[in-house]
């Protein structure tokens, strides 16, 4: 143990004198050969080595020290028959390299030192093969044998072959190079086996070979392997020591597109404007396997400092570039980049990172002697860049892939163009967009994080995945965005966790050509949005949108959580540069195709327990070109519209909107309105106003109105459902069905399938157990020039047990405009109550009315009339009494509301048919009293139980000191007393009673003929 301490402190001791003053020539030979090693004179600055022993095209070199100082040299004299020089030191200085190494032939040379190995600013290589620098204490060669460093022996007439292992079993020593600049020819390989290795401004260069560095602990190994005289080294379970590049370090294999890079070790940092570059050099054409860049480290890999890995096929190369690998405990990008880019007519290669946690930070990046804002600095980047004076970028855009068993963090700048954290960018002439995967045990957090696929190409843009075991969170501007400038698909956008997923203040998009480039042709879709979790959150301002600008179709959204789905609240934040559109103020669900898109809308479907749009919120689908908007379809058992929330599809073109279908199995309650509404507007209308001040002809006020709304989201401030057609549409408004038990609008909120068009509106179909309507309307109006005289308008039908119309609620299919009819109302109901000028009308304003049928078992507090009043009203009125419309209503002739029936005419009044001989009796037989709330009745007995409210406060209770009281007395105006009971007697006789019917009684009674009833007769009645 002291001797290992020992060889420390040596080691150390000398790496610092290397620092402070010159290195002396101490190539030493030793005398544990059988041929022992020689140098051409002691003390010599350039030496001449020759002797060694040689097994088979082995040569060993043995040395109890090995330093080159500097101006200084190491000649090897080798028979170019030799493929291995094998050189080892046994005592105990570490060895300092200043000079020059310089063998003969294209022999392979190692450096094996326990006591550590060091490169100065002067150390250099003129080799013909490769070269090895160990710490390692011995090597095996297969099972034939070891050569030792730290058990010096000779080597065995078995030792023939390539080494295969490196052994390390003392106290772990460093490989330095520090200053210097070590290279071997093309296609051979540098290997750096510590202990701890560290490159600190120094560049290892081999063009289209390899370079692998290694760190490995105490007790430990490291494997071998060749194939066709090409050494790569194995990594076992062994422990591993670190790596570092530090200070402008570079590692360069670029050449032919064959140049690996390996690196094995516990910790790896790479840092200061370090470099590890690979891939194809300019107007070279690549081998059919290129090389890739391998990180293995079993704790931290670090990249920061402006620091690059790289593997890339630069300008008019040929071929595809390789992959970046890296596998690590920890994952940390923090202001250094990982590119796999490709400027030439080959691929990109790939990005594959797998962690336990993945952390990628991405501030802004500054290229060495370069300005800050350069065009492109993603983090991760794997993109294509096309040259088109060179000829040069028609390759495809690789892939990038973060797979951790914990967690992803993804930090950014925001969604500014130049603030991208991942990339797969495709310049115009490649050949497609690579995609983005991010998988993770545990949680996806992207905050201020943008991540983009694009393509300029007809092979259009990668996909973008996200799954994870937790939650997935994209929080403060961060956005996901997958576009297709030209004739290729957007790629799709799918996230996917176990947990909850919170989208707060940022964007999703997919998305085909932009507002910049519609004239382009492009005949591509727009990718599918996909987000699945057990709760979804879209907060703040936060957009998710599939839209086509000039190229097919927009891609259908997806949105599956078995617990919840929530749109709501606003948010202002940066509005990005170049080509994203801009994003709305509201948190927003979108289908979008636009006035030169030629394909039809995607759909949009919500599956969850409960969907709650609120503060403005709305889920939209939306068209402006020839082609259909998407359909919108909600799946839930409970549905909640407030303070402005909104689902709609509408048509501002010639393609017709799509229809709305919500599926509610409990309960849907839409009420409210957006109080801010206004306010947003104007802001919205001031900015439009402001970006538009140099244009020459300023904005119409219905295009200023049509662009603030499209921007701003909403139809207006309340909440509800709207299936609509513009004022400038031409295709028909959608159609609305809504299925569920309870459907309860309240407070201004409106449902709506209108048409200001020249199409028609669509059918509302409301299909509920009770439906209210309190201070709310049902509308299917329609205001459009329709030249069939014939044709009917928009159709409202209503099945429900129980519907209830209050405070001046309204249902109509209304119609304006020159051959407009208006349409058509269907209800069937058990019991309709239309209350406080509550109406249901089908109108014209200009023809004929439409229709309304009503089949009701009871009607309270409406009927029809010929037009509208005061009161709650049936109508179907024309523009004329001629052009009136039909009104069926079949219900029982009876209106519990008034508590009355209406006698027939001629009834006879029956009080002359009562004899008035007899008084009234002295006392009252008893009374009947009503009492109402404050000595009031309700005009309708079931007015407030319909209002969804009662009101207990003016319920008395039982006072306690009365509770066990006895009644003592009871008014004689309330008292009926029972008569005491007659005695049963024998009858006496029969007589006939004045009805004809024959009794018997107990005395006869004395016939008087032709007399008339005394008062005396009456008697007895009313005592």
């Amino acid at each position: 143990m002291d001797w290992i301490i020992a060889r420390k402190i040596v080691f150390t001791f000398a790496v610092s004198l290397t620092l402070t003053q010159p290195v002396k020539a101490q190539i030493i030979p030793d005398q544990t050969l059988p041929q022992n090693s020689k140098i051409s004179q002691p003390g010599c600055n350039n030496c001449d080595i020759t002797g060694g022993t040689q097994v088979g095209n082995n040569l060993f070199h043995s040395f109890e020290q090995f330093s080159i100082p500097k101006n200084g040299s190491a000649n090897f004299n080798n028979s170019v028959s030799i493929v291995n020089i094998i050189n080892r030191v046994t005592g105990v200085s570490p060895s300092t390299i200043d000079g020059l190494i310089k063998t003969s032939g294209n022999a392979n040379l190692f450096i094996l030192n326990p006591n550590g190995i060091l490169f100065g600013d002067g150390a250099k290589l003129e080799i013909g093969g490769s070269f090895f620098a160990t710490t390692a204490n011995s090597l095996q060669f297969g099972n034939l044998g070891f050569y030792s460093a730290v058990n010096p022996n000779s080597p065995s007439e078995l030792l023939t072959i390539n080494p295969s292992v490196f052994f390390f079993n003392q106290m772990k020593q460093q490989v330095q190079v520090n200053n210097s600049n070590l290279s071997v020819p093309a296609n051979q390989s540098i290997f750096l086996v510590g202990g701890d290795v560290n490159l600190n401004n120094s560049k290892l260069q081999t063009p289209g070979g390899k370079i692998e560095l290694a760190g490995i602990e105490n007790n430990g190994s490291i494997g071998l392997a060749v194939e066709n005289n090409k050494f790569s080294l194995i990594p076992n379970n062994s422990e591993r020591a670190n790596i570092s590049l530090t200070n402008n370090a570079k590692i360069d294999v670029t050449g032919n597109g064959s140049g690996t890079v390996a690196l094995t070790g516990r910790n790896l940092q790479i840092t200061t404007g370090s470099v590890i570059a690979a891939g194809i050099t300019q107007q070279l054409t690549g081998v059919p396997s290129p090389g890739d860049i391998n990180i293995n480290v079993t704790d931290k890999f670090q990249i920061s400092g402006d620091s690059i890995v790289a593997n890339m096929a630069n300008f008019r190369s040929n071929g595809k570039a390789g992959n970046i690998n890296v596998n690590a405990n920890s994952v940390e990008v923090t202001g250094g980049i990982i590119r796999t880019r490709t400027s030439g007519n080959g691929d990109a290669g790939d990005i594959n990172i797998i962690g336990d946690n993945i952390y990628i930070n991405n501030p802004a990046y500054k290229m060495p002697g370069r300005d800050t804002r350069l065009e492109d600095k993603p983090a991760l980047d794997a993109s294509n860049y096309t040259n088109d004076a060179l000829n040069s970028g028609r390759g495809r855009s690789g892939n990038v892939s973060l797979n951790a068993n914990n967690s992803i963090t993804l930090i950014g700048l925001g969604i500014d163009e130049e603030n991208k954290v991942i990339s797969t960018y495709n310049r115009s002439g490649g050949n497609g967009g690579g995609g983005i995967s991010l998988i993770a045990n545990g949680a996806i957090l992207f905050d201020n994080a943008y991540v983009v696929t694009s393509s300029f190409s007809r092979n259009g843009a990668g996909n973008v995945t996200l799954r994870g075991n937790g939650s997935i969170s994209l929080i403060n501007n961060s956005a996901i965005n997958s576009i297709s400038f030209v004739s290729g698909n957007s790629g799709d956008i799918s996230l996917s966790s176990q947990g909850p997923i919170l989208l707060r203040t940022g964007k999703i998009n997919t998305q085909v050509a932009n507002d910049i480039a519609v004239n382009q042709p492009s005949l591509g879709n727009a990718g599918s949005i996909t987000i699945s979790g057990q709760s979804v959150m879209i907060q703040d301002g936060t957009e998710i949108k599939s839209s086509s600008f000039a190229g097919g179709n927009s891609g259908e959204i997806k949105i599956i959580a078995p617990e919840f789905v929530e749109v709501s609240g606003n948010g202002i934040f940066p509005i990005p540069r170049g080509y994203r559109p801009r994003n709305y103020i509201y948190s927003s669900v979108t289908s979008s195709n636009e006035e030169k898109a030629i394909g039809n809308g995607g759909n949009i479907y919500i599956s969850t327990n409960t969907l709650r749009l609120a503060d403005g919120a709305h889920i939209r689908a939306n068209t402006r070109g020839p082609g259909k908007g998407g359909d919108i379809t909600v799946d839930a058992k409970v549905l909640e519209l407030i303070g402005g929330g909104q689902i709609i599809t509408t048509t501002s073109g010639k393609g017709d909107a799509g229809n709305i279908t919500l599926n509610i199995k409990d309960q849907a309650n839409i009420s409210g309105f957006n109080p801010d509404y206004d306010q947003d507007f104007k802001q919205v209308v001031a900015k439009i106003l402001a970006d538009s001040s140099g244009n020459k002809v300023p904005k119409t006020a219905t295009q200023l109105k049509n662009e603030a709304l499209i921007k701003i989201g909403s139809i207006n401030s309340a909440s509800g459902i709207f299936a609509d057609a513009s004022d400038s549409s031409i295709g028909q408004g959608g159609d609305l069905t809504i299925n569920t038990n309870s459907l309860e609008v309240r407070d201004h909120a409106k449902l709506t399938v209108t048409s200001d068009g020249l199409g028609s509106a669509g059918n509302a179909n409301i299909n509920a157990g009770t439906f209210i309507l309190d201070r709310s309307s049902l509308t299917a109006d329609t205001g459009s020039r329709n030249s069939d005289l014939n044709s009917e308008q928009a159709t409202i039908n209503i099945q429900s047990q129980n519907l209830f119309l209050f405070r001046g609620a309204k249902i109509t299919t209304n119609a304006s405009g020159s051959n407009v009819v208006g349409g058509n109302i269907n209800i069937n109901t058990e019991v309709l109550a239309a209350l406080q000028n509550s109406d249901i009308s089908a109108n014209s304003a200009n023809f004929r009315g439409g229709k309304v049928f009503i089949n009701a078992e009871g009607i309270i507090g409406t009927q029809f009339r010929n037009s509208l009043t005061d009161e709650s009203d049936i109508t179907a009125t024309g523009a004329s009494p001629e052009l009136s419309g039909k009104v069926e209503i079949i219900s029982p002739d009876t209106d519990p509301s008034r508590g009355f029936i209406q006698l027939r005419e001629g009834l006879k009044d029956q009080s002359d048919q009562i004899d008035q001989l007899c008084g009234r009796g002295k006392k009252p037989l008893g009374r009947f009293v009503v009492t109402g709330r404050n000595g009031t009745i309700p005009s309708n007995p079931i007015i407030n139980l319909m209002q969804g409210e009662i009101d207990y406060s003016e319920l008395a209770t039982l006072d306690e000191s009365n509770a066990t009281t006895k009644l003592s007395s009871i008014p004689d105006g309330l008292m009926v007393k029972n008569p005491e009971p007659n005695r049963i007697v024998e009858a006496q006789a029969i007589v006939r009673g004045a009805d004809g019917i024959l009794y018997l009684v107990d005395k006869a009674p004395t016939v008087r003929p032709n007399s008339r009833p005394t008062v005396s007769a009456c008697a007895d009645v009313g005592k």
